[in-house]
């Protein structure tokens, strides 16, 4: 019996992912001007955590990078 979470097909997995986990932003940021921020470095996309609840930021997001370079260089 083989694993779930341990197969040979491959071909039915995500593609390997470049992001990059941003804290400390502050409430007034959002997803543009998060993605803003990292255009330099190659930023492809950008998404911020939202509170659902109170309506704002919960003050931490995410970018997503094409390639290593990118998310070395942004680091």
């Amino acid at each position: 019996m083989a694993a779930p979470w341990r197969d040979s097909d491959y071909k039915d997995r995500s593609p390997l992912e470049y992001r990059v986990y941003v804290g400390n932003l502050p409430f007034s940021a959002n997803d543009r001007s998060l993605k803003d921020s990292f255009a330099n470095y190659g930023a492809i996309s950008a998404e911020i955590a939202w509170d659902s609840v109170m309506g704002r930021s919960r003050g931490f997001g995410f970018v997503n990078f094409e390639d290593s370079e990118s998310v070395n260089a942004a680091i």
